[in-house]
């Protein structure tokens, strides 16, 4: 398999071939990045990139920027848009044998729809493009992080292949200039440095935005006759098998959705301290210390008084004590606001986190914690979970994702436009024109 063949794969997938399970997974994947993004859209990082785009001249109005009540440029929009579905860090990712692959919705979504609505393309052409936006996203990462690949770091590196892929698809380019799309993506692919990102939160986390942007921008530039290099699908010294069931199988079907606005790393940890206070019929008064005992990194994600929301959400103090604090970890726990809250900062106080060699065995396939909570009464109660719920081994619902979508909205719009959202997801291939769903996010 080549850059040819991926092309060809992206060229030629069509509506009426997909599974019934991949479309309505593919619904489920736009409703929880909406959701993402109307819960980030005041956050302060969003707010900046949206400011500077406005300074700046927001260029022809292409395509929406989600609650902002007016349009910008293709790519502006999806710079915003993509920012606001993964400041909150409650977007979609995927585990895999050889480790996080990333978070491919925050990258892909934002790129489809503002290319969908200035294309004027209907519900099952956004579809389309989405399908091929993820499986090339996935693939791209599988590759990416395999041990000869020398461990890329994941979410913005190949989520520029994944929105030239939907991109593409809904420019309709030729092969050749699918070629060549995919190439200036990967020539321009934004590289952010994981490492660094856990250990200090910076507003840039994993740079979606900017992948999700020169994505869109390497659809373009093909489009106008621009070519790009060869690109990893025709390098020998990578494992490209798993191109080789391109449409024969959706990788899609293994992403996880995320229960709680915070790091992947921190779920099962989190799964575990939810569920024990309610089953126990505990309160926070209740608990005096909790150990987290995590694989490696995990104890470096510690920081007792994170300064922005995105290093908050690489904080297990943190986020555990939101769950102490308030049962739930979501858009409400997750703003400027909550950072200084005394209440919550107390019961983070509680948390430590510690080298487990059992949950570091699990990586880097699964990321799963051990658990000791110590109650006010003397007792010690230890708990393990291997990995967190929302992974396909224990998904999260219909239900759970469309409650989870109707709770996000909640924080910015009232509750008749965010049904009139979710049932017109639901029947996306019957929309003659994606721009309907865009007028709902225009507030």
């Amino acid at each position: 398999m080549d850059t040819k063949s991926v092309a060809d794969f992206i060229s030629r997938t069509r509506f009426e071939i997909l599974p019934a399970n991949v479309i309505d997974h593919v619904k489920r994947c736009t409703l929880d990045i909406l959701g993402a993004a109307i819960a980030g859209n005041d956050s302060r990082s969003v707010r900046i990139t949206e400011g500077l785009v406005r300074s700046i001249g927001e260029g022809s109005e292409q395509a929406t920027m989600v609650g902002f009540g007016r349009k910008a440029s293709l790519l502006n929009a999806t710079l915003v848009n993509s920012a606001m579905s993964t400041v909150l860090d409650s977007d979609d990712g995927c585990m895999s044998p050889v480790g996080h692959l990333g978070h491919i919705g925050g990258c892909v979504v934002p790129a489809a729809l503002a290319v969908a609505e200035h294309q004027q393309s209907d519900g099952e052409a956004y579809l389309e493009a989405v399908v091929v936006g993820y499986e090339v996203y996935l693939r791209t990462g599988r590759i990416l992080t395999e041990p000869e690949a020398k461990k890329f770091p994941l979410a913005g590196t190949p989520g520029a292949y994944g929105a030239a892929a939907a991109a593409g698809k809904l420019l309709t380019l030729n092969k050749e200039q699918i070629v060549n799309a995919l190439g200036i993506a990967e020539a321009y692919a934004p590289v952010p440095r994981m490492g660094r990102i856990a250990l200090t939160g910076p507003m840039s986390k994993e740079a979606m935005p900017w992948g999700a942007m020169t994505g869109v921008m390497a659809a373009l530039l093909a489009q106008e006759g621009f070519t790009g290099p060869k690109t990893i699908y025709d390098d020998n010294d990578y494992d490209r098998s798993c191109l080789d069931n391109l449409s024969e199988s959706y990788e899609l079907l293994k992403i996880y959705f995320k229960p709680y606005c915070a790091c992947r790393y921190t779920h099962a940890a989190l799964d575990i301290v939810i569920d024990f206070l309610k089953e126990q019929m505990l309160t926070s008064h209740d608990v005096i210390n909790i150990t987290v005992g995590g694989g490696s990194g995990a104890s470096l994600l510690n920081a007792a008084r994170p300064a922005t929301i995105e290093h908050a959400e690489y904080s297990f103090p943190f986020v555990i004590g939101a769950a102490l604090s308030d049962g739930e970890v979501g858009p409400d726990q997750m703003r400027e606001n909550r950072l200084h809250d005394e209440a919550l900062l107390k019961q983070a106080d509680k948390v430590k986190v510690v080298f487990h060699e059992e949950m570091n065995a699990l990586l880097p396939a699964r990321f799963g914690a051990f658990v000791t909570v110590e109650t006010r009464d003397g007792k010690k109660y230890r708990i393990k979970r291997e990995s967190p719920r929302g992974e396909p081994e224990e998904p999260l619902t219909s239900n759970e994702v469309e409650e989870k979508f109707r709770k996000w909205a909640a924080t910015r719009m009232n509750t008749n436009r965010a049904e009139e959202i979710l049932n017109l997801i639901k029947s996306l291939e019957n929309l003659d024109h994606i721009n309907r769903l865009l007028e709902l996010l225009t507030f």
